[in-house]
């Protein structure tokens, strides 16, 4: 597992094809990332559809990406969560607490919320769990988890 994460800083460009305009905002978000404040970080953010914002998320360099989750993490939208490849939904994941991903698990449609939370079956192994937070986040990853099964099930 080590050696997976340490190869995260090699991210390849999620959209190849990028417009020029798009590059210019990821440019400006990089300079921000690098040396603007959170408030101006979180202005510049505004203007990123999801879709773009997981491209970006992808194209930084790690101290960026963390930069960046730290200025969107108390907002974070369901439908990033959702966009971003695996191993980067895992950073994501792993920097929020568990309250925090339940509520953004519980606001995605419900076919989104399985496929991510089929990506994070890690977080539904058996652990000692230490506060009530933590307790109701894996009581609804279980409950969205059997949902989805029972559906199948249903569907057969």
């Amino acid at each position: 597992m080590n050696a997976y994460k340490e190869n995260q800083d090699v991210i390849h460009r999620i959209d190849p094809e990028s417009s020029e305009e798009n590059s210019i905002r990821f440019d400006e978000l990089v300079n921000l990332l690098e040396a603007g404040s959170d408030a101006d970080v979180k202005l510049h953010l505004e203007n990123f559809h999801h879709s773009d914002l997981a491209d970006a998320f992808g194209l930084l360099p790690r101290n960026l990406r963390s930069r960046l989750l730290e200025s969107f993490k108390d907002d974070l939208d369901p439908d990033l969560l959702f966009e971003v490849e695996d191993h980067l939904r895992h950073e994501i994941t792993d920097n929020l607490s568990a309250q925090e991903v339940a509520e953004v698990i519980t606001e995605m449609d419900s076919d989104e919320a399985v496929q991510v939370l089929e990506d994070m079956k890690y977080l539904l192994q058996p652990k000692q769990l230490f506060c009530p937070a933590e307790k109701t986040a894996l009581l609804v990853f279980q409950l969205l988890w059997f949902y989805q099964n029972h559906s199948r099930q249903q569907a057969s």
